[in-house]
């Protein structure tokens, strides 16, 4: 009796850790900053990089896509990463202009 007890609480640990890394993948969260900026819906699967910089926890890509230059911003939650923001702005002629745009 006592070893079934055993075995159904490592199989509910081992489903609990499954759906909990099942979870914050579709929620975005990735091992790597790159993923996680490529993870981002307003990041289209063409895009392509063209510059990064880098921070202390955080990690901002220049992305070029079919509907113009994207911002995306990876930042560092525990020990994975997840995009929080992208931005686009239509390329203009205006001397003041945001990183990438």
């Amino acid at each position: 009796m006592r070893v079934v007890f055993k075995r159904r609480t490592l199989i509910t640990i081992v489903l609990l850790i499954a759906l909990g890394i099942l979870l914050s993948y579709s929620s975005g969260y990735r091992f790597s900053p790159y993923e996680a900026a490529m993870a981002h819906f307003d990041v289209d699967k063409s895009a392509t990089e063209f510059g990064d910089v880098n921070f202390q926890l955080s990690r901002v890509y220049l992305f070029n896509t079919p509907n113009g230059p994207r911002t995306v911003i990876a930042i560092k939650e525990g020990l994975l990463w997840r995009a929080h923001a992208a931005s686009r702005f239509p390329k203009s002629s205006d001397r003041l202009r945001q990183l990438g745009g």
